[in-house]
């Protein structure tokens, strides 16, 4: 009996002490659980908010890369855009004067080539009236006199002016008019042709220059499909100036410049510079007399009495014009 009671109480001592200890270990265990699972979500929770924040500035900072790279893409195509609109510019005025000054030579050649050819028309026509006179008015087999002046001048005069159309047609021929008129003609067309091709993309680049205003007008410089279309227009027209245009431009040149000398520029610039001044104010003037005369249309029906002389004089078509073969 007593061995049997000190057994039994040693075993209770025993489960009441592992008793204890698996509520402690239990307590630990959860304490340190929930203090880890608290850490970790919150520091879960932390990383993910700073990602997410990152993330955001990421996204800011690309779309602000993206506006400032889409600006200066447009900015350089416009800059392209002036330089080469400046470049067509100055080849067209010094093709255009070129072809004036081609035009000016062309018409000194043909006002000498006809004045010479006149002067043989005029002297065979002399000649033959002289020659059919000489037949009706004079028999030189039955009397002729060595001192008598009318029978000198119709036997000589002949002579003269046979050698007279000789020289005139030798002149010609050594100044050789009629081949430099067809080859200023040829230069004056390729001009013509050359500059209509300048004219056609002065206008596409006008379009262009508009539409930058247009778009700087909208804000639609950080749309990247009206960038990409505008940026791409620009280059198109780039490369056919360097391609096309500009190779075109330097053959015509090249040949125009053959037939122009220092001289040329002295003597007929001034005339090229008063024609273009004289144009431009009569453009500017007809631009000035129908805006004036479209605002009078639309706020009064009665129009000043100068428009309508000036519209009477031109309905009435009195005025013809004069034509002169000379």
């Amino acid at each position: 009996m007593p061995i049997s009671f000190s057994m039994t109480s040693n075993n209770e001592e025993n489960t009441t002490d592992n008793i204890y200890k698996n509520e402690s270990d239990n307590g630990t265990d959860n304490g340190t659980d929930n203090d880890s699972d608290n850490d970790s979500d919150n520091d879960s929770d932390n990383d993910s908010d700073n990602e997410s924040i990152i993330h955001v500035d990421k996204i800011d900072d690309n779309i602000e890369d993206k506006s400032n790279n889409l600006s200066k893409k447009f900015n350089l195509s416009y800059n392209n855009l002036k330089t080469i609109n400046d470049h067509f510019n100055k080849k067209y005025r010094k093709l255009n004067q070129s072809k004036s000054i081609l035009e000016l030579k062309y018409k000194k050649y043909k006002w000498c080539n006809n004045i010479w050819n006149i002067s043989i028309i005029g002297v065979s026509t002399i000649l033959t009236l002289i020659e059919s006179s000489k037949l009706v008015f004079l028999d030189m087999g039955e009397s002729y006199e060595d001192n008598n002046l009318t029978q000198n001048f119709f036997v000589l005069s002949p002579i003269f002016l046979g050698t007279s159309i000789t020289g005139i047609s030798s002149f010609i021929k050594f100044k050789k008019y009629q081949e430099h008129m067809e080859e200023i003609y040829i230069l004056i067309d390729k001009c013509i042709g050359m500059l209509a091709k300048i004219k056609n993309k002065m206008d596409e680049l006008d379009i262009l220059l508009n539409n930058y205003d247009e778009y700087i007008k909208s804000d639609l410089i950080n749309d990247s499909y009206y960038v990409e279309s505008f940026c791409k227009d620009v280059k198109n027209i780039h490369k056919i100036y360097e391609k096309d245009i500009i190779k075109e431009f330097l053959v015509v040149y090249h040949e125009t410049e053959r037939y122009i000398n220092f001289k040329d520029y002295d003597k007929y610039l001034h005339i090229i510079n008063k024609s273009d001044y004289k144009r431009h104010i009569l453009y500017t003037d007809k631009d000035i007399f129908y805006s004036e005369y479209k605002a009078s249309v639309h706020n009064d029906k009665n129009i000043d009495e100068k428009y309508k002389d000036i519209r009477n004089i031109s309905l009435k078509n009195k005025s013809t014009v004069k034509t002169s073969c000379f």
